[in-house]
């Protein structure tokens, strides 16, 4: 119901005057005014004094008032009402709005919907109206969109936004639920809280066409639940589906059994809990994973076009979306063939791709999927200028990666190094990379000058004043082995540092 209206009808009865009434968006629900709360909604109808003086006036709002006239700047509704029939005037509006709420949700939705024609927006905005977070997942427990006006706060399902999906035993904890397995079709919502999240959940599917395509979820948090939120969940469900079809329809991206399979391997289902179906399906004896993201920042790369054009060069491979990039299963060697790829995949935007090492049986993608993406981001960080980075080359750097993680750190350090990085030590710097120099010139003093631009005689003083002060050989490999790791260390901790400030 529009302020407008409610005004209208409430001058049958009350003595209403109207200062303002230039907002014609929905009201859906009616709250008192807290002058401490800067929160307040635009689909709220907030009743309060004047004497209350709040900083800012909501976009809604009825004050009782001795005044005749109050002073509201544009882009607010207001009426002024008689102290005496607060309490009369504040039961009636409840009233009215109730007996419409049903139309009054669905028109709101329906009209935010048009008016941002984006998905993500539509959930942030309906949020709103709830008082409490939302959540989008396709019918695989995919998060495709959550509200960011009203964030999550629940842990578990934080953790499942920032990973973009659910884990495999939190599906089947959910799938053991006894209202989610009496659901029926249909938009009806149901409760779906389980023992994993102390939060109180409610569900509505989500159709396109009559196709079942996923749920929006609703999160109890700060605010309790009201009567009219499952009523209001469940038409905010239809609106969802009819915006998905007319402003998302990459979103109704259709799996077919290899995909199933595969997205419920990559996210941790165990092989013999799958239908038999899936046995009759066939893979490449040697296969191989890549994982490709845009990197021009976007939240939701354009996976479809990736997924398209690795069809289009790799006849027998398979693509996925997973993990905000596509994950793509194909045989070995062809995916190595990074100039093809990179030529195709290129120009879908500014892509790169880290690959696996070759693997056999596709009950064990999920592993070779997180080398994949620990070759991507390992890449990234050590070698930003490529696009193309295999675990073979960059797996030993992600090891180091999560060593470096630490903040002690550096105790994995060898004890000379961490000598020589002392302020105590006048020349450590120097020395330092002397060292480090030398160790990556395989230990050749020739080479080692030649980088440095020093006198051969020069680098040999230096390395001898290190074993002197430090206690060190330098002709003992187990030494240099050792003294290489740990300038691994400092180089991937330093290029971390500088990738995130960047």
């Amino acid at each position: 119901m529009k302020f407008e209206q409610l005004i209208n009808n409430l001058q049958k009865t009350y003595k209403i005057e109207v200062i303002s009434a230039a907002v014609p968006c929905e009201i859906i629900d009616i709250k008192m005014l807290d002058p401490d709360d800067n929160q307040t909604r635009s689909s709220i109808l907030y009743f309060g004094y004047d004497t209350q003086k709040p900083e800012k006036l909501p976009v809604h709002c009825i004050l009782a008032s001795g005044r005749k006239t109050i002073n509201v700047s544009t882009g607010h509704n207001l009426a002024i009402i008689d102290p005496a029939a607060f309490s009369s005037v504040f039961n009636a509006s409840s009233d009215l709005i109730k007996s419409t709420q049903g139309n009054g949700f669905y028109q709101y939705y329906r009209e935010v919907a048009d008016q941002v024609q984006n998905v993500d927006a539509l959930i942030d905005l309906a949020s709103q109206s709830f008082g409490a977070s939302l959540i989008l997942c396709d019918r695989d427990f995919r998060i495709l969109s959550c509200s960011t006006q009203i964030p999550v706060t629940d842990e578990l399902w934080k953790r499942n936004i920032k990973q973009g999906y659910c884990d495999y035993e939190f599906i089947a904890q959910v799938r053991e639920l006894k209202s989610v397995q009496m659901m029926h079709a249909g938009t009806n919502p149901v409760e779906v809280t389980c023992k994993s999240s102390p939060f109180r959940k409610f569900a509505s599917r989500i159709y396109c066409s009559d196709t079942w395509i996923g749920f929006v979820l609703l999160i109890e948090g700060d605010t309790s639940y009201k009567i009219s939120h499952p009523e209001m969940l469940q038409l905010l469900a239809s609106v969802l589906g009819e915006a998905i079809m007319q402003y998302a329809p990459n979103l109704l991206y259709q799996t077919n059994e290899y995909h199933s399979f595969l997205y419920n391997l990559l996210i941790g289902a165990p092989p013999e809990t799958l239908p038999d179906l899936y046995l009759k399906l066939s893979f490449p004896e040697r296969m191989q994973v890549a994982f490709v993201k845009d990197q021009n920042g976007r939240q939701n790369p354009d996976e479809a076009k990736v997924i398209k054009r690795c069809m289009e060069i790799l006849s027998d491979c398979h693509a996925i979306v997973h993990m905000d990039g596509a994950v793509i299963i194909g045989s070995a060697g062809k995916l190595t063939d990074s100039r093809r790829l990179m030529s195709v995949l290129g120009k879908t935007g500014n892509v790169k791709l880290g690959i696996s090492r070759p693997f056999t049986d596709v009950k064990t993608v999920k592993c070779a999927m997180e080398e994949a993406v620990e070759a991507y981001e390992t890449g990234c960080v050590i070698a930003p200028e490529k696009s193309t980075y295999q675990f073979d080359q960059y797996g030993i750097y992600a090891m180091f990666r999560k060593v470096a993680a630490y903040d002690d750190a550096e105790r994995y350090l060898h004890p000379a190094v961490r000598d020589l990085m002392t302020p105590e030590c006048g020349d450590g710097e120097l020395l330092l990379e002397t060292l480090r120099v030398y160790l990556q010139s395989n230990c050749n003093i020739k080479e080692s000058a030649h980088t440095l631009h020093m006198h051969r005689n020069s680098v040999t003083y230096r390395l001898h004043k290190i074993e002197e002060m430090c206690r060190i050989d330098l002709n003992d490999m187990e030494t240099c082995f050792r003294l290489r790791i740990s300038f691994m260390l400092l180089r991937i901790r330093a290029m971390e540092n500088e990738s995130g400030r960047a």
